[in-house]
């Protein structure tokens, strides 16, 4: 008899991104207020020039190839898939 056993574990990464810019060097941001500058970035940061411009894309990009914190916690287990064939 043949018994088949399955279990689905799924893994889970956190991981922080953080980079910082300073709002003088985007002049489209001069004077917005700051829900303004949070709302632009959100919308716009696909298209915005990175810092580093000569190795990134955009600021998204820059921005997604930092990152300063991981976190991996435990593996989620599903309960066991049991069949049995004859």
């Amino acid at each position: 008899m043949k018994i088949i056993i399955k279990q689905w574990e799924t893994l889970i990464t956190k991981r922080l991104h953080k980079i910082e810019i300073n709002s003088d060097d985007y002049p489209e941001m001069k004077d917005m207020s700051k829900l303004d500058i949070q709302n632009y970035i959100n919308e716009n940061i696909y298209s915005m020039s990175a810092k580093n411009s000569e190795l990134f894309d955009s600021l998204h990009d820059e921005l997604i190839d930092d990152f300063e914190y991981d976190d991996f916690p435990p593996s989620d287990y599903s309960d066991c898939e049991i069949t049995i064939e004859d």
